[in-house]
């Protein structure tokens, strides 16, 4: 059975209440004292826990619609014409306002730019719109390479003018983190449907989904989870 954070941060208040009432007779002074320190430590952490945030990034070649996929996370329009990434270099962060700043990422050898939001629905969510990897080129590339490390979740995002990109495979491949961590996603496949019936869109859909899936094992990762979404017509 799972429990949330909040469900057992209030099992947690109830087993201090049990201590504090003597519930536990056979219990020496030494042992509550040992119950009530472990306690406490874990409050600390669902503490943490409830006040931390999870860390996106979407990664992708150009054109295949990131930004267009955050505006569909968030269900406003974040990524607009006035955050145009000043160089292709850049690293943008979107976080909500009454989040602090990313001290703990190593943002020290890289370019950033830090963009607020007030979005309620994705308040625990800072989401990093990533620079375009096919234009990326030499220290610029470490940097963005050392940085994926810290974050929480990367989403690779392709198109189906773009899921066969061999630089695609080949960036993700020295990637240095957990492929458990990648999620992958086929975005525009409304592409597919234009001047089509229905059922052709969806055997073309199929056949790039299998062999976009081939690809990404061959690149190291075993059992990839893979969405094909059409973000602009979310």
């Amino acid at each position: 059975m799972r429990y949330t954070v909040h469900a057992l941060k209030n099992k947690l208040d109830q087993i201090h209440q049990w201590v504090d009432r003597g519930t536990f007779l056979s219990l020496s002074s030494d042992e509550v004292r040992a119950l009530h320190e472990e306690a406490d430590r874990l409050s600390e952490k669902f503490t943490a826990l409830q006040d931390s945030f999870l860390t996106v990034g979407l990664l992708g070649g150009t054109g295949v619609g990131k930004s267009s996929i955050m505006n569909a996370l968030a269900g406003v329009e974040m990524a607009s014409t006035s955050h145009r990434r000043p160089h292709t270099d850049h690293v943008l962060l979107y976080r909500h306002s009454e989040v602090d700043p990313l001290p703990a990422l190593a943002l020290d050898d890289l370019l950033w730019r830090d963009i607020t939001h007030q979005v309620d629905a994705i308040q625990h969510i800072v989401l990093c719109d990533l620079p375009d990897f096919d234009s990326l080129l030499g220290e610029h590339r470490q940097h963005v390479l050392q940085f994926l490390e810290h974050l929480d979740l990367l989403v690779w995002v392709t198109s189906p003018e773009k899921y066969a990109d061999g630089r695609f495979y080949e960036f993700l491949q020295g990637v240095p983190k957990a492929r458990e961590n990648f999620t992958f996603v086929l975005n525009k496949v409304d592409l597919l449907f234009q001047d089509e019936s229905a059922e052709t869109g969806y055997e073309h859909m199929g056949r790039i989904l299998h062999r976009f899936q081939e690809l990404i094992k061959d690149a190291g990762v075993d059992e990839p989870l893979l969405y094909a979404v059409s973000a602009e017509e979310v």
